[in-house]
């Protein structure tokens, strides 16, 4: 009698084991379960601003996020058009530290720059494109190395375009879109540059060599890439077609394997100015801007939802909204906290100030389905009680016999 019970109980045991696991990759298999998206208030910016670069590398030993230029005044009325622009550019650089919440100096850059691009090549960070003070375009190419804290410039990149995107495959950089700031026009670009660096990291004085490969279906700027193992995704952005009036929902995507470009499903929501990036096996679409009257000057109002790809069913989904309402922000997935940082941007227009105040908000952004992946952790937590339920249950059966 109490052998019986006992093999009663380790069955019992064994189905527990194994329906838990089974129930929840179940449901994680046909829906992605958004309430477990968290967002959390991190320590602010040491200085507010907007339209910078965020570039994760952990050439120190530690995966930091490096935060370098952007506009760092509220943005009001140009003085050159009929737009806003930032009155004050800045060559700050701050490291932050996602493991003790904490930000430290970097050396400033050699120049001062908004609206550009960065990239991580072999732990050097990269910049590229952008715009000064005065709205005209950034050529010089510099290079921040974290080991010596120190930066270098290799050249110039004569075609170089602002709000652009940028990407780095092995030790080359793809500079995508943007806008042409020549004599303030901001025609919106969809060619494609590829920058080698192979050379010029062997010798510190070596200008950098940039030629043209396939260009996007699409002129685009205000636009960000997110690199997955196949392709690189370019979303949404506003054109000097209709005006910088309405922005794209469209996505394109370089397929790496034959360096060519595919439409992919629209977005829900069109938006330039967005945060995009990859993490862990699927692409993120966070926050951004459009223009709800393109009638006024100071249209630009805030997006707030968070949409997230994925490739296997090529679908998009729309998984919560982001609780700041700000755009221009900057963006980075920082695999090793399992975390998407987000820092400063643009607030909503301020009619007493004709202006659109920068911020130094900071948060982080955690999709808690990460830890329970289908074909990750989850499947093998699903495997794992599969086996320890199934043994304990036939040990329980061939017991009872």
């Amino acid at each position: 009698m109490i052998f019986n019970m006992l093999n009663f109980f380790s069955v019992v045991w064994g189905l527990v084991a194994v329906l838990p696991h089974w129930a929840v990759n179940a449901d994680h298999a046909h829906d992605h379960e958004f309430e477990k998206i968290t967002w959390t208030a991190i320590a602010d910016l040491p200085s507010a601003r907007s339209d910078m670069t965020a570039t994760v590398s952990s050439a120190t030993g530690t995966d930091l996020i490096y935060i370098v230029g952007g506009c760092d005044a509220n943005q009001g009325k140009s003085p050159y058009g009929d737009w806003y622009a930032c009155p004050s550019i800045t060559d700050t650089c701050d490291i932050y530290n996602p493991v003790t919440n904490t930000y430290s100096s970097c050396a400033l850059a050699p120049n001062t720059r908004y609206r550009h691009a960065a990239v991580n090549v072999a732990g050097e960070i990269w910049l590229v494109g952008g715009v000064d003070g005065n709205d005209a375009a950034v050529k010089t190419v510099d290079v921040y190395d974290p080991n010596t804290d120190t930066w270098r410039s290799h050249g110039e990149w004569s075609d170089a375009t602002s709000d652009l995107a940028a990407f780095a495959v092995g030790t080359d950089i793809y500079m995508v879109g943007g806008y042409d700031v020549t004599d303030f026009a901001f025609t919106a670009q969809s060619a494609v540059w590829k920058m080698s660096t192979t050379e010029v990291v062997a010798s510190a004085t070596t200008p950098v060599t940039v030629t043209q490969v396939a260009s996007m279906t699409s002129p685009r700027g205000d636009i960000f890439a997110a690199v997955s193992e196949d392709h690189v995704y370019v979303t949404g952005g506003f054109s000097h077609e209709d005006y910088w009036c309405s922005p794209h929902a469209s996505v394109e995507r370089w397929i790496l394997a034959d360096n060519t470009w595919e439409d992919v499903p629209a977005m829900t929501y069109e938006r330039g100015d967005k945060a995009l990036m990859h993490m862990n096996g699927q692409i993120y679409a966070i926050g951004g801007e459009t223009k709800a009257n393109c009638d006024l000057v100071n249209a630009s109002t805030p997006v707030e939802h968070v949409e997230i790809f994925n490739e296997a069913t090529n679908e998009w989904t729309d998984a919560t909204v982001i609780p700041e309402e700000t755009f221009r922000f900057v963006a980075v997935a920082h695999e090793a906290s399992d975390s998407i940082y987000i820092f400063g941007g643009q607030n909503y227009y301020d009619a007493d100030c004709d202006c659109y105040p920068v911020s130094k908000d900071a948060l982080q952004f955690v999709d808690q389905d990460w830890s329970v992946d289908t074909l990750g952790g989850g499947g093998a937590s699903f495997g794992v009680g599969l086996l320890v339920g199934l043994v304990a249950f036939f040990g329980g059966v061939f017991n009872a016999l």
